[in-house]
């Protein structure tokens, strides 16, 4: 096994490029992708499509593979290289009996999914239940792709973990653009789905191997590890369940009550906001095997933490004012002006509404880190029981837009968590910090909404005009930061480093 090295500013920033690298180009070519699809498919069949991704994305996939990165950073910084082989049999075997689980059930219940929950028109039962079949398929797979790239997260592997997740993502979504192009069906794209997922599998498999020979050293099991990781995965598994229940709650009562082509609308919508919060959580990626392997306390954390926080509402915001105040020139340009028509108020909901978690990626994976993600399950499971009642409500009233503001005053109450991990991790309150973050945000915000706001109203609608008024509104952003203290000098230099290593 390699020894660890230990993790210095350099280091640590170049991890946080690799990380943001994981989701660049994957939206990239995401962005790419989905205007073709939508067109081949059509805004109905492809609202079924995002369905069955939902399902694949957020049903059994619980994120088994966090205590393996959070147990590798810890066990090997501390020399304790028996105690990993433990942690990799518990979780291989916990990622099994779920990934089985969830195959068997899928498959068992997708007849009445469809036809008695989803009430999917007869035209199109058939193809939907097949395309079932196949995302269970998918499930299983998938949970020991996120195992086997735990551990390469784990032994501080970013740069390859980066590199297998674009190189996976390059097939996938180019395979995709192809299959549309040609006229074939979700069946197809899902299969596809399932051949890249499954050579991504292996190939990330045999890297983990390289890295860390535990995994072929046999099985391990002790009644004090199973209890340990178990009870830690246990948390994890809670969390992710509590949260994709909502989040599949959603898709599938927008498709019940208002039909698989509002969905289409929907999720398009909401693609640029999981995009940014997915980029945003992608650059604290390396938090949570780094908190693993501090042995200082919490309330010596406090600077890591409030620098992290700080850098992160900072580019959230400034992606949130983006789509909210282009939502319209956005979706226009990259799907057609009639889709914009239907769907622009959805985009700047889902935009502040995936803001949000992407601000408390930071506490969630310090809490993860620092072995109490039980917080993080009470966060989500307060989340989801409020906004599934609000869901079904503001669905009758508003419609999708109602089903989407019942999801962002869901996060809005998620936030909340923000006070008690301040008060449990550093016994006070960070108020001075959060007043001056807000106030100053807030100016910088309203500038520089401003001037893209006049750029956008000025010139007819184009790529070229959107991007310029992007990057002219960023530069009074960022400038207004500056001139407000809120990004130091210190900052300055190590964000001109992590460009240089990005």
């Amino acid at each position: 096994m390699e020894t660890p090295v230990p993790q210095n500013a350099r280091s640590i920033a170049r991890n946080i490029a690799y990380g943001g690298m994981t989701w660049i180009l994957p939206v990239a070519l995401s962005l790419i992708a989905t205007p073709v699809i939508v067109g081949s498919l059509g805004v109905e069949v492809y609202g079924i499509y995002a369905l069955v991704l939902g399902m694949i994305g957020y049903s059994f996939s619980f994120g088994v593979g966090r205590a393996v990165t959070k147990y590798i950073a810890e066990y090997r910084i501390t020399g304790q290289s028996e105690k990993i082989r433990e942690v990799l049999s518990v979780t291989l075997l916990l990622g099994l009996g779920i990934g089985l689980f969830g195959a068997i059930v899928t498959i068992l219940s997708a007849r009445f999914l469809v036809s008695d929950i989803l009430l999917i028109p007869d035209v199109a039962r058939d193809s939907t239940i097949l395309a079932v079949y196949v995302a269970a398929v998918v499930i299983l797979v998938s949970i020991f792709n996120q195992i086997f790239g735990a551990i390469l997260q784990g032994v501080h592997r970013f740069d390859l973990y980066s590199k297998l997740y674009n190189l996976g993502s390059i097939a996938l979504m180019s395979g995709n653009l192809v299959l549309a192009w040609w006229g074939f069906g979700v069946t197809a794209l899902l299969l596809w789905n399932l051949i890249t997922v499954t050579i991504s599998t292996i190939v990330i498999a045999i890297y983990s191997r390289k890295f860390l020979p535990e995994i072929v050293a046999g099985p391990r099991f002790s009644k004090a590890s199973v209890k340990l990781f178990g009870g830690y995965s246990a948390s994890i598994i809670g969390y992710q369940l509590v949260t994709n229940v909502m989040l599949l709650f959603e898709r599938a009562w927008v498709t019940r009550t208002l039909g698989s082509e509002s969905l289409g609308y929907y999720v398009v919508a909401a693609t640029p906001g999981l995009f940014m919060q997915a980029f945003v959580g992608s650059l604290v990626l390396m938090m949570m095997p780094l908190v693993s392997e501090k042995t200082a306390r919490a309330d010596e954390m406090l600077p890591f933490y409030t620098k992290a926080t700080r850098l992160v509402f900072v580019i959230t915001t400034f992606f949130v004012m983006i789509l909210v105040v282009g939502s319209d020139s956005f979706l226009t340009l990259w799907m057609g002006a009639e889709f914009a028509s239907r769907s622009d108020s959805l985009l700047a909901i889902h935009a502040v509404s995936f803001g949000i978690p992407a601000i408390l990626s930071v506490t969630w994976q310090m809490k993860e880190g620092m072995g109490v993600p039980r917080y993080n399950f009470f966060a989500g499971a307060v989340s989801t029981l409020v906004g599934i009642p609000l869901m079904i409500w503001f669905s009758r009233l508003f419609g999708a837009e109602g089903v989407a503001v019942a999801r962002l005053l869901a996060f809005i109450v998620m936030s909340l968590s923000l006070i008690h991990f301040e008060l449990w991790a550093f016994k006070r309150l960070q108020l001075k910090f959060w007043f001056q973050l807000i106030v100053t945000l807030a100016v910088c915000t309203a500038l520089a909404s401003l001037v893209q706001w006049l750029i956008l109203s000025s010139f007819g609608v184009n790529w070229v005009v959107f991007v310029l008024a992007a990057i002219a509104a960023g530069s009074v952003f960022f400038v207004a930061a500056w001139a407000l203290r809120l990004i130091s000098d210190e900052e300055q230099g190590q964000l001109l480093r992590f460009l240089r290593l990005a």
